[in-house]
C-alpha cells in the first residue's frame, strides 16, 4: 500500500510528534509512506533519516493552487491508495487534488465545531469528497456523525498515541514554584488557548466546585 500524507512539521515537537511518528510506524512496518510537509524543520529531517521520501511541500493557506497542483500530479503519477490529510489546508487542498481520482480521502478531527449548516464546513471533513475521518476522540467522533447525516459511518475513532518513553528524560518542577500549596489537589489543563479548547468553559466550571475544598489550577 502506498499513502500521500500531509504533514505540519512547524511548531512544537511535542504536537507534531503524535502525528508523524504514526508514519514513520507504518514506514516500519512494511507501508510506503510519501510525506508532503514544511521542508526546513527538524521532523522532515526525521523523517528523511526513518526512510520516509518527502515529495513536496506544506500547503500555505487553503486556496494554494501551487500545493493543489503539485498534489493532484502525485496523484496521478503515483499509485497512490490513501491521501491522508491531517490539517485545515491541507484537507481543502486535498479534496481539490482528488477531484475525479481514484484515491481514498482521509481527513483527520482534533477538535468538535463542525456544523452542516456552516458553509466553510464543506472545505473540511463534511465534503462528500472525503472518504473516512479520524476523531481523536469518541466526542468528537459522535459530534460528527450528527452533521453526517446517512454517512455516519465516515466517521471514526483512532486515538492519538504518545510513547512514555518519549517523556523519560523529562524533568519534573517542584509545585511550589506555581505557588501551589504541598497538600492542594492540582487540576491540570494542558491545552492550546484556542477557543475550541473550551478554556473560558473550563474556567467557568471550576466555580462550580465546593468553596470548601483545598485545590489549584493549573494552565498548562
Amino acid at each position: 500500500m502506498k499513502i500521500l500524507a500531509i504533514v505540519a512539521t512547524q511548531g512544537n515537537s511535542s504536537i507534531i510528534r503524535p502525528e508523524a511518528e504514526q508514519f514513520i510506524e507504518m514506514h516500519r512496518r512494511g507501508v510506503q509512506v510519501d510525506i508532503m510537509c514544511h521542508r526546513d524543520t527538524a521532523y522532515a529531517q526525521i523523517f528523511q533519516d526513518a526512510g520516509l521520501n518527502i515529495v513536496g511541500n506544506f500547503p500555505k493557506n487553503k486556496k494554494d493552487k501551487q500545493a493543489v497542483a503539485e498534489i493532484r500530479l502525485l496523484l496521478q503519477n503515483h499509485s497512490y491508495a490513501i491521501l491522508h490529510v491531517l490539517h485545515r489546508a491541507s484537507i481543502a487542498c486535498g479534496i481539490k487534488a482528488a477531484k475525479g481520482l481514484p484515491v481514498k480521502l482521509v481527513a483527520y478531527r482534533g477538535a468538535s465545531g463542525l456544523y452542516w449548516h456552516d458553509i466553510t464546513a464543506y472545505q473540511n471533513a463534511l465534503h462528500p469528497r472525503v472518504d473516512k475521518v479520524i476523531c481523536v476522540c469518541n466526542d468528537i467522533r459522535d459530534n460528527l456523525k450528527k452533521q453526517l447525516f446517512f454517512k455516519k459511518h465516515k466517521a471514526i475513532t483512532v486515538y492519538k498515541g504518545h510513547r512514555p518513553e518519549w517523556y523519560s528524560g523529562v524533568q519534573s518542577i517542584p509545585l511550589a514554584e506555581f505557588n501551589v500549596p504541598a497538600d492542594a489537589f492540582v487540576i491540570a489543563c494542558s491545552a492550546n488557548n484556542r477557543k475550541w479548547k473550551g478554556i473560558p468553559t473550563f474556567l467557568d466550571a471550576i466555580h462550580l466546585l465546593p468553596t470548601h475544598l483545598k485545590f489549584c489550577v493549573l494552565l498548562l
